[in-house]
């Protein structure tokens, strides 16, 4: 919650589904002290929830392609693809995450590398191909 409220301040509201993380005593008395609204989902329906669960279900597949096969290094890719789906275009709003909470595109790793020079002599594009 903290990492919430520090970026973008305290919300006037949380939609959550009623997991015990949101439904504890703790989380409760965070949000009546902030003044937080809390909004529940209807329970054992996770459709009502259903851009959160295909963005959950997205991410999954995201870090299958990259975790070992025990699973258990699956928190050392999950920037890079917290990332992927921040600065990818949502079929439904055709704006990206980053976009639409920032108000402008956010510059990826891969733009990063193709503007840059390698040691100040040659664009990327071309070092690669040499």
């Amino acid at each position: 919650m903290s990492n919430i409220v520090c970026r973008y301040g305290i919300p006037e509201h949380i939609h959550s589904d009623r997991g015990t993380q949101f439904e504890s005593t703790v989380f409760s008395n965070l949000c009546k002290y902030l003044g937080i609204k809390k909004l529940r989902t209807t329970p054992y329906h996770p459709m009502c929830n259903g851009m959160v669960e295909r963005t959950n279900r997205t991410l999954k597949e995201m870090l299958r392609s990259y975790v070992s096969e025990y699973q258990d290094d699956w928190y050392k890719y999950l920037d890079l693809c917290l990332m992927g789906l921040r600065t990818s275009v949502n079929s439904s709003t055709k704006f990206s995450p980053s976009l639409i909470v920032f108000g402008r595109e956010m510059k990826n790793i891969i733009e990063s590398t193709q503007e840059s020079n390698i040691g100040g002599l040659y664009p990327t594009n071309s070092y690669v191909k040499q």
